[in-house]
């Protein structure tokens, strides 16, 4: 983002952009419990001073690594046979019928991961030249939230950590362990906030969706 403050609490319409993605969960009653991994707990605990949640919220550290912080989440999960989800901060334009179709997944098939199809032929490249042009039919870009039994991704991170693996994303660890992980088609509007040009789109996204109410 080019920014000294980290892209969750950069303001979209005056308020942070944590602020909104925490508001769709917490507006959900099948969630009973909110875990924020932060590097920043004064920060994070003045932001839900400000924007106060009715569901049980536990803030944990941070870790160096996605995954990491991950694994300190999972710890605070009240049931192991539970059911997790993780999901970006810095995607505050999630519906909850996304939510709630990713719980249904993981509820039939064990794991679940939200994605969108790709749109664009996609080029597989080595040295700045292409070397092969993959089927886009069975590409899908990965969005969040991802889900799973909570000792299933707890397995998952263990073995990770035990065998020094780090995955780009949360059920890319399920798949190394082999559990299927069902696919949901997501929605173009769940953009991650990565560029600055994005706070732009994130904000028309979430006065489309009236969560933005315009100054008079």
């Amino acid at each position: 983002m080019g920014t000294a403050l980290p892209k969750q609490y950069l303001r979209i319409a005056g308020i942070p952009v944590l602020a909104y993605t925490l508001s769709v969960f917490d507006a959900l009653s099948q969630c009973t419990r909110l875990i924020i991994a932060t590097d920043d707990r004064p920060r994070t605990e003045r932001l839900l001073a400000e924007y106060p949640l009715s569901t049980e919220t536990v803030l944990v550290d941070g870790g160096p690594m996605r995954q990491d912080s991950v694994a300190n989440m999972l710890t605070a999960c009240p049931e192991t046979e539970g059911l997790v989800l993780i999901h970006d901060a810095a995607r505050p334009c999630i519906t909850s019928g996304e939510i709630l179709a990713v719980v249904r997944a993981v509820e039939t098939h064990g794991a679940a991961v939200l994605a969108l199809p790709s749109r664009d032929t996609v080029k597989m490249v080595r040295d700045g030249c292409v070397e092969r042009t993959l089927d886009r039919r069975t590409i899908w870009m990965a969005q969040t939230p991802q889900g799973s039994r909570v000792s299933v991704f707890q397995h998952a991170v263990s073995i990770a950590r035990m065998d020094g693996y780090f995955g780009t994303d949360d059920v890319e660890l399920l798949e190394r362990i082999g559990a299927p992980v069902a696919v949901v088609e997501g929605l173009p509007t769940n953009v991650k906030i990565t560029v600055p040009e994005d706070l732009s789109l994130a904000e028309a996204i979430l006065r489309s969706q009236g969560r933005v109410v315009s100054a008079l």
